[in-house]
């Protein structure tokens, strides 16, 4: 684990390289050169809502990209239904080529997803989720509905789940990261306690192919080792790396 208010050092060469393009990128768009030393850090956030928020931020993705403004940006932060739309955009052999991610193929397939969900497609694969709610329960992990919500998620979004071969994995989106062609990307919920109420309760967590953790406590840890059992600081029981079906059911 990393203990610290710091940024990851990875995450901190990856925002240095993708300053060089946002100062290109924002000095054409202002007609004129800008020094990179006062190239702004500029953050596109993503709100939730489910599959209207997915679409939204594939609509405004593309709009950013069409105007160059999708290129001054340093940070991709998204919530709820906008990481599902970040998530599947990042993932590897989908829509990127040439390094970097590509936003209008990403929204066609995405449309294409999306118009053959609902409870037809749940009951078609309703056996494929209970096996596998079976196997992450005989390996420890413990079940909610979280875990049924991942499920569907990556059926809605054809992807493999759990451990099989093909199985999309949050740690694969470093190669498209590191880049800097596509702003730095990270996904964000909130960690709430059973009994209380979140307006009593609520830690904002983050994610991004490198790590997780909370900014407020100063605590990450590898986004490989989430489903791992830790103590004091120290992984003592690692595991496979949870697949993003379940970490959009996680998110959102």
């Amino acid at each position: 684990m990393r203990f610290g208010t710091d940024l990851n050092p990875k995450e901190v060469e990856i925002v240095a390289k993708r300053k060089e393009i946002c100062c290109k990128a924002i000095s054409k768009l202002l007609g004129k050169d800008v020094l990179a030393d006062k190239v702004p850090v500029v953050s596109i956030v993503a709100s939730g809502g489910g599959f209207r928020s997915m679409t939204a931020t594939a609509g405004s993705a593309q709009g950013l990209k069409d105007t160059g403004l999708l290129d001054c940006a340093t940070y991709f932060s998204s919530l709820s239904g906008s990481t599902w739309y970040l998530s599947n955009l990042l993932c590897p052999d989908l829509y990127s080529k040439d390094g970097k991610p590509d936003v209008d193929q990403c929204a066609d397939y995405l449309k294409e997803c999306c118009a053959q969900m609902g409870a037809k497609l749940f009951l078609k694969n309703a056996s494929d989720y209970v096996n596998e709610l079976k196997r992450r329960r005989k390996i420890g992990l413990d079940i909610s509905l979280v875990d049924l919500w991942g499920c569907y998620l990556a059926s809605v979004f054809k992807m493999v789940i759990n451990e099989q071969p093909g199985a999309k994995k949050v740690s694969q989106q470093r190669p498209y990261t590191e880049t800097a062609e596509f702003p730095f990307p990270l996904y964000t919920g909130i960690h709430v306690h059973k009994n209380n109420a979140d307006e009593k309760f609520s830690d904002w967590m983050e994610f991004s192919p490198y790590e997780q953790g909370y900014s407020t406590f100063g605590s990450f840890m590898k986004v490989e080792d989430l489903a791992g059992r830790s103590f004091k600081g120290v992984v003592c029981q690692q595991r496979e790396e949870l697949d993003v079906g379940y970490m959009m059911g996680l998110w959102g």
